[in-house]
């Protein structure tokens, strides 16, 4: 993964933490999916400043932006309405 494809996530993450502040589920899913995006730009971030990404680094993100796609879904499939 190269510095270019952090960039990338960085804006993704924008997007998601924006829709989770105002996304209508569960706020246990709510929370969870706030937590898990606040680990997700620490990491980046840290990454970012390194100018490098490790290989453990590199599957925590992969196992972070997993856990995200399933909270993504979770809040679909549960949501307020």
């Amino acid at each position: 993964m190269k510095l270019a494809d952090l960039a990338q996530k960085q804006k993704r993450l924008l997007t998601l933490s924006a829709v989770a502040e105002n996304i209508d589920t569960p706020e246990e899913t709510r929370i969870d999916l706030v937590n898990t995006l606040r680990t997700y730009s620490n990491l980046l971030a840290r990454c970012w400043e390194s100018q490098e990404i490790s290989a453990g680094s590199l599957a925590s993100i992969s196992n972070i932006e997993r856990k995200l796609k399933t909270l993504h879904d979770e809040s679909r499939l549960t949501g307020k309405s």
